[in-house]
């Protein structure tokens, strides 16, 4: 299969999306049943659990992308899956946008306050 592309972190850790792959707004029109968006405001983590690989592939916690590059015109439902958005400031500041908007949110991942 020449145009299969093999990656995620489960085949290699090193393995990136193209900017143009990691930019593009996901086709919910392939999950008829899905009624919510769903993305990240940050990438990576402060922590380095010796578990978890988020440091190593992501880096240090930063900017991914705003409320309104992911939520939906459709819908007013977002999970996000951020691994820990409290440890950012961008973080914080796009949940103060939140706060004064209509949007329904879950935060499915990590909520881990930054002492």
């Amino acid at each position: 299969m020449p145009n299969v592309e093999k990656g995620d972190t489960g085949f290699d850790i090193h393995k990136k999306l193209s900017d143009e792959i990691d930019n593009m707004y996901p086709d919910y029109t392939i999950y008829p049943a899905c009624d919510y968006a769903v993305g990240f405001l940050t990438r990576g983590c402060i922590r380095n659990c010796a578990w978890c690989v988020v440091p190593k592939k992501e880096g240090s916690i930063k900017p991914y992308k705003k409320v309104e590059e992911i939520a939906r015109k459709d819908t007013n439902k977002i999970i996000f899956l951020d691994n820990n958005v409290l440890a950012s400031s961008f973080g914080i500041s796009e949940i103060e946008y939140l706060t004064k908007s209509n949007y329904k949110v879950d935060f499915n991942q990590g909520l881990d306050p930054v002492w």
